[in-house]
């Protein structure tokens, strides 16, 4: 749980207040700004989101209950079909059991497969909302597992594709399609992408974060990534923290909930921000 609401109130919030003031700023914002919006939007989503199922993971151990988990570093991918083995992995197994088996899944012929596919992707963005900005969501995820997963990360193919490559390659489609699910209208979507090549008036630091807040969260995230890198390479890192002394179990617990303490986003002058994922 305190891993959870670390995630949430140090890194998602504080990616927030970059990413709220950026979009709410479509007409003006441009270049470096709309670059940042879009990365630190795929973190602030994964951070929330994750945060949230850790939350809840955690509250139901305190009453006995053992919850599956629901994201397994999903930014480590390998394919895009890889991804979404580990991303939101309740939702992603439910539409794979009741929508995408029974409509044959694989087994069909070829075009019958690849509709397969854009249906359960167009399905899971209605799922998320009634917003055309969602159905263009869900199909562009569906198509980036027909087109790239065949294309480069084939499996006659992977082995001359670097892991870092195509985890870089995932993550950063990933999060040009999430400008469609955060922004509030296609229009704003279309402003974001639109406004890419051409420079504002306006500089990274005029988007929510002073230049001290910006860098600091850069570091986060490079450490944040860091560890995940550290827990897909040792998956038992968990279960070891939990065989340790009492004592060191103990110090990384409040060091961890003094983090938050000090180092959350909130406060005089910030609003509250509520999971993501409450809306849906």
């Amino acid at each position: 749980m305190a891993w959870g609401f670390f995630k949430k109130i140090v890194l998602a919030d504080r990616l927030a207040r970059y990413v709220d003031s950026a979009y709410g700023d479509v007409n003006n914002i441009g270049g470096a700004p709309v670059v940042y919006a879009i990365i630190f939007f795929a973190f602030q989503l994964y951070l929330d989101f994750s945060a949230y199922s850790d939350i809840a993971i955690g509250s139901a151990r305190t009453l006995g209950f053992k919850l599956s988990v629901n994201f397994k570093r999903p930014y480590l991918a390998s394919s895009f079909s890889d991804f979404w083995k580990r991303w939101h992995i309740s939702l992603s197994s439910w539409f794979k059991d009741y929508v995408y088996i029974p409509m044959g899944g694989n087994r069909v012929s070829k075009n019958r497969h690849l509709r397969n596919i854009i249906i359960v992707f167009v399905i899971s963005g209605l799922w998320h909302g009634a917003s055309w900005n969602f159905v263009i969501w869900g199909a562009i995820n569906g198509l980036f597992i027909i087109l790239f997963d065949n294309l480069f990360f084939a499996k006659n193919r992977i082995k001359n594709i670097s892991r870092v490559f195509s985890s870089i390659f995932i993550s950063l489609f990933w999060a040009l399609s999430l400008v469609f699910f955060r922004a509030k209208t296609f229009g704003d979507a279309f402003a974001m992408f639109s406004s890419l090549p051409f420079k504002s008036d306006k500089t990274i630091y005029d988007y929510g974060l002073v230049e001290t807040e910006f860098k600091f969260t850069i570091w986060l995230l490079i450490l944040f990534i860091l560890f995940e890198i550290l827990v897909e390479k040792r998956e038992n890192l968990y279960t070891w923290f939990i065989s340790l002394n009492f004592i060191f179990r103990w110090v990384i617990y409040v060091v961890l909930v003094s983090s938050i303490v000090f180092l959350g986003s909130y406060g005089v002058g910030l609003n509250d921000s509520n999971f993501i994922y409450f809306q849906f």
